[in-house]
This record gives structure tokens, C-alpha cells and sequence, in this order.
């Protein structure tokens, strides 16, 4: 079997609702109100860990055609200029692919690395435009071979996962009602989804941000899953003071509480922390195999859209060794990031909990068959070969974007 042709598309379509990254992230950032009507001057300067949101959800959908007719599915994080993602596949990497047996899917991404390995390009653009290659290749393996991901990569340990919503913003301060309001409806509507845990974007100060968590504890009841993510917002000391309160109210993990290039930090961070730290920012080996080498111990969460399937069982493999938890990460796209971090899930023994991001479009539900709907916490695994789905050619032409 050998590759013929590679498609890339960037999709779009409009935010249903104030994802967190957009909620969290107001114009006014810099000055955070503080009781009194004192402005925020504590260190670090959250505006240094300010991330960049499109107005619109958008990704980068892959389409690996071969000699014998199957055409596997892939998906490219494209979260911020997706079209410069595709021109890159367009240009480049599509012809490392085309003319190569599918099934070599580790040599390619061997190839893939070590293309921009002299150039320092080890994560980023470079890594997401070829994960979504690396996903259809697994796709057309599972397809090609009657099976689904999951087991042609070694088999199941489990045939469901548990997941978390994801996309709530946190309230900034903690005496608005409106804010306050805004959680628990936000919390309530997660639950009528089918969610039993839910992770809140966190990061304005240990008082709103415990109420965060009381507000989302609430909803949830005692036999709920409670996880915070702080987006780089507080230094070593403040992280370490936070996540013992945090502890104490049984919330589940403390995720990337550190600015993402504190790696000292990080590793020290995760020796005496009270609560599993979690960090989506390291989601490379080499990166995930320094931080252990250095003594650093935490839950390990690469998103399969930026690092493949490949590389995402590398990681997990890794951690395992360490006796450390795997639990996919995932943020805006498509449902086919959804569908690799089910597979990748599923043949891991050392998962612990997955992310599913809340909102509900066409990308995540209408672009592809079957709709991946959640039961008391939980995803059951697709049994359809490759990834499991199907492509809506219908709705494809709605949120394709041609420019």
C-alpha cells in the first residue's frame, strides 16, 4: 500500500458560547480588581502567559488517500492561523508522505522530527501540522487491517474512559454575583450533558479561585471530580500555598500552575506539592523524559493533535515507567482529536482521566458519525475500524473554509 495524495482544509465555524480561553482572557487582563479597589501587582505578570484566541473555532482536517482506496482521517491543531498549518502540509510535509507505505507510521514520524530537529523546531507548528498526518496513517492501519485503533496498537485495557468537561471559565471576582451565576449555570449545563468531573480555567487569585472550585463542588455534589487549571498564572510559592488549599477541598489535579518555561520550577513543584500537578505544555519526549530525569514526577497530558498518536504512546509508555498517570489533553477542534485520545486511552495502562472539550458545534458533533455522547462521566471506545468514524461530506462543505 502506498500514499497517493494528502488533503488539507482548514474548518471554522462561530463559538457557540465564551470558551474559557476568551472568557479568561479579558481586555482588561493587566488589572485584576482586588478588594479595596486596589489593582493586582502581584508576580508573575499574567499578561506574560496571555494566550491568543481566534474569534472562531478552527482546525486543520487531514485526508490520507492510498493505491487501494482507503483514505484515513486526521486532524491538525489549528487553533491560531490554520491556513499557515495547511500551506505548510501543502508544501512540505505532504511529500515526505506521498509515495511511502502508511504502515511505516513510525519511521515517518521519525522523519518528521528529525526534518526540523536542526532548526530547533521540536514542538509547535512544525509537531501539530504533522500529528494530523500521523492520526490518519493510524487511521488507514486500523482500516486497512478490520480493527479499530486501539487495537492494532497492543489492545484494550479498557472498554470506556472517564472523562472531564473542559472550556469553564472561572469567576475573576469572587463578589460579583453575575460572575458567580454565570459558573454554576456553566457547571449545570456540563452535568445535564452526562458530566460527572469537570476542569476549571483558574488562575485569578487563591480567593476566586477557591471559589471556583466551591461553586463547581456544589453542582457536582461529593462524588464529583474537580480539576483546576491555572494557565501559567502563579510562581513557585504562590502555586505551592494554592495547591494545599486546593487539596483540601479534593480537587483531582493542579494543571500548568507555573509560567511554561519554569522547568526548574515545575520539577520541584511536583517533589511537594500535596495535590498531582498536571501540565499540558509538556508534551514532547524529550521534554517529558527531561522532567523525570530531573526528578520531576507528574501526570503527563499531550494532546493527540499536537503530538500525534505516535509520539502521545511514546509519552504515555514513558510516564508509565515512572509510575506516573497519562490523560489526554484536548482544546478547540474537531471530534477526531476526541476519537485518537479515546484509542490512545483505551491502550494505555496508566490512564487516568480524559479531556472533552464542552462545547457543541458542528465540528464536534455533525462533521463526523458516530456523535460521541457521554454517559455518567464516561465515553465508550468506537469499535469501527481505524478511528471508528465516518466523514459528513454535507457538513464538511459548511465549514470548510476555501480562502
Amino acid at each position: 500500500m502506498k500514499v497517493t495524495r494528502v488533503e488539507a482544509d482548514v474548518l471554522k465555524v462561530p463559538f457557540d458560547q465564551d470558551y474559557w480561553g476568551r472568557e479568561a482572557w479579558k481586555k482588561d487582563y493587566e488589572a485584576v480588581p482586588r478588594r479595596g479597589g486596589h489593582m493586582d501587582t502581584t508576580y508573575p505578570l499574567r499578561w506574560r502567559m496571555r494566550h491568543r484566541w481566534s474569534p472562531e473555532i478552527s482546525t486543520v482536517l487531514i485526508r490520507v488517500h492510498t493505491d487501494e482506496g482507503i483514505v484515513g482521517l486526521g486532524e491538525s491543531k489549528g487553533v491560531i492561523a490554520p491556513h499557515a498549518v495547511k500551506e505548510y502540509i501543502d508544501t512540505y510535509l505532504a511529500s515526505w508522505l506521498i509515495g511511502e507505505d502508511p504502515f511505516s507510521v513510525h519511521v515517518m514520524w521519525d522523519r518528521y522530527r528529525a526534518a526540523m530537529r536542526g532548526r530547533g523546531h521540536m514542538q509547535g507548528f512544525h509537531q501539530e501540522a504533522a500529528a494530523g498526518l500521523d492520526i490518519a496513517c493510524w487511521d488507514i492501519i486500523g482500516k486497512a487491517s478490520g480493527r479499530s485503533i486501539s487495537e492494532v496498537i497492543g489492545g484494550r485495557y479498557r472498554p470506556e474512559i472517564t472523562v472531564y468537561y473542559s472550556g469553564v471559565a472561572g469567576v475573576r471576582d469572587p463578589s460579583s454575583d453575575s460572575d458567580r451565576e454565570r459558573l454554576y449555570k456553566a457547571s449545570q449545563k456540563a452535568v445535564e450533558m452526562g458530566h460527572t468531573a469537570i476542569k476549571i480555567a483558574t488562575g485569578f487569585g487563591s480567593e476566586a479561585d477557591l471559589a471556583s472550585v466551591d461553586i463547581v463542588r456544589d453542582v457536582l455534589g461529593d462524588d464529583g471530580v474537580v480539576l483546576v487549571d491555572a494557565l501559567g498564572g502563579y510562581d513557585y510559592t504562590q502555586a505551592l500555598a494554592l495547591g494545599s488549599k486546593l487539596a483540601d477541598r479534593g480537587v483531582f489535579w493542579f494543571e500548568t500552575p507555573l509560567p511554561t518555561d519554569d522547568f526548574a520550577g515545575y520539577v520541584e513543584l511536583t517533589k511537594r506539592s500535596p495535590i498531582p500537578i498536571a501540565n499540558d505544555l509538556v508534551w514532547t519526549i524529550a521534554m517529558v523524559r527531561d522532567m523525570f530525569a530531573a526528578g520531576g514526577r507528574l501526570i503527563v497530558i499531550p494532546e493527540s493533535i499536537k503530538a500525534g498518536i505516535t509520539e502521545s504512546l511514546q509519552i504515555a509508555q514513558l510516564a508509565d515507567q515512572f509510575g506516573c498517570g497519562f490523560a489526554p489533553h484536548c482544546s478547540v477542534g474537531s471530534a477526531i482529536q476526541f476519537a485518537a485520545n479515546l484509542h490512545i486511552s483505551a491502550a494505555v495502562p496508566n490512564f487516568v482521566i480524559g479531556e472533552l472539550w464542552g462545547d457543541e458545534n458542528l465540528l464536534t458533533a455533525g462533521l463526523v458519525s458516530p456523535n460521541l455522547n457521554v454517559e455518567n462521566g464516561m465515553l465508550k471506545v468506537l469499535d469501527g475500524p481505524g478511528l471508528g468514524l465516518t466523514l459528513n461530506e454535507d457538513v464538511l462543505e459548511q465549514v470548510v473554509d476555501r480562502r
